[in-house]
């Protein structure tokens, strides 16, 4: 037994045993997917940046930032470019800036079609798209073993085939029971290819979101969401191809600018409803509306309750506690407070799980 216990290897620096770590990226000389950016699309999106505008603008005279919010500095630095079109009502500009988020910063900090990402992929070459495509190809490999597409890799027996691309997506079509869509309404969006478009990062993640709203909607006739920081909408576009067809974004005006433009192209004009308009399949909000806001099935929150002041947090989880069935977390703890100290707080008793597709993070679920 002590020549057994001997022989296995011994922690590395980063404390793990080699032969325990999950499923490392394959090698790129021999990848199993291939890297490449979206190309050029020429939308009839006029209407849609018009009526954006209009959103915009009202939202904006109803919005207050919160006191020492870290976002408002964000959106002066890095996003006035297109705020300022929007305001002013420079549709031609507006048009051209919401069409390519890649020549800008204005997605940042909720998705990775920026300029600054954009550039460093081009100017690392081969050696770093390669590099960033392995990391997507793993999230795709681990959405795949959670779903049970395919089986779960077991680092105490031999090492698989690295699975190619398409492999993957059928067989997550196979569980899903249905074919798959990464849309590309924006060029130079950086991903692996696959036959379903251009599958980047946040996509995966998203698309794994929406399966997991599924699973706990699961039972809830017509079930209703709330997402409060919905980042680009991809969450929300799967939802709605999953047959979500009450869904609401609460988010600041400028994100809401980003996920109105990303929806309409591509789930249509007619699917979405902006700041002000009449309720469709999915709801663009401000924070202000919140007092008016219908109870709901679902409230989740992914990437956003701990980069909020604690009481924004506080408020929005006591709104669910009073308005909601479900609370989904997907969160990191890496930040002053954590939301389970607000959940347990709040007197609620979450569910704690390990987020499959990105390190560091924890899905916490609470009935309510």
């Amino acid at each position: 037994m002590l020549d057994h216990f001997r022989a296995q290897p011994r922690l590395d620096s980063s404390g793990d045993p080699e032969q325990l770590k999950r499923e490392v990226e394959p090698p790129v000389e021999t990848a199993p997917y291939r890297t490449t950016f979206s190309g050029e699309t020429t939308p009839d999106d006029a209407d849609l940046v018009r009526r954006i505008a209009r959103s915009f603008r009202a939202a904006c005279a109803m919005h207050t930032d919160p006191a020492g919010s870290f976002w408002k500095s964000i959106v002066e630095q890095k996003k006035g470019d297109v705020s300022a079109a929007l305001m002013n009502d420079d549709i031609d500009l507006a048009t051209k800036l919401l069409r390519d988020p890649s020549s800008t910063m204005f997605h940042y900090g909720f998705d990775n079609l920026v300029s600054d990402f954009r550039d460093a992929l081009k100017n690392g070459g081969d050696a770093a798209q390669k590099q960033q495509g392995a990391v997507f190809h793993v999230r795709l490999v681990y959405l795949a073993e959670v779903i049970g597409a395919i089986r779960l890799a077991n680092p105490e027996s031999r090492s698989r085939a690295a699975l190619d691309t398409d492999i993957l997506i059928d067989g997550i079509e196979a569980i899903m029971g249905g074919e798959l869509s990464f849309p590309n309404p924006f060029p130079n969006e950086f991903g692996i290819a696959s036959k379903r478009g251009v599958a980047s990062y946040r996509a995966i993640n998203s698309l794994y979101q929406a399966i997991l709203l599924k699973r706990y909607a699961a039972g809830m006739p017509s079930p209703s969401v709330l997402d409060i920081g919905g980042g680009l909408g991809r969450t929300a576009y799967y939802a709605q191809r999953f047959g979500f067809e009450n869904y609401t974004l609460i988010d600041l005006p400028t994100t809401g600018v980003a996920q109105a433009y990303f929806l309409g192209r591509t789930l249509g004009d007619d699917q979405i409803s902006l700041q002000g308009e009449e309720r469709a399949a999915v709801n663009m909000r401000i924070p202000e509306w919140l007092p008016e806001a219908p109870p709901v099935d679902i409230v989740i929150n992914v990437d956003s309750f701990t980069e909020m002041s604690r009481g924004s947090a506080e408020t929005y989880i006591q709104w669910a506690k009073e308005n909601a069935k479900l609370l989904i977390s997907i969160n990191h703890e890496a930040n002053p407070f954590t939301v389970r100290e607000l959940m347990l707080a709040a007197g609620l008793s979450p569910s704690r799980e390990r987020y499959w597709l990105r390190d560091g993070y924890v899905v916490e679920v609470a009935e309510l």
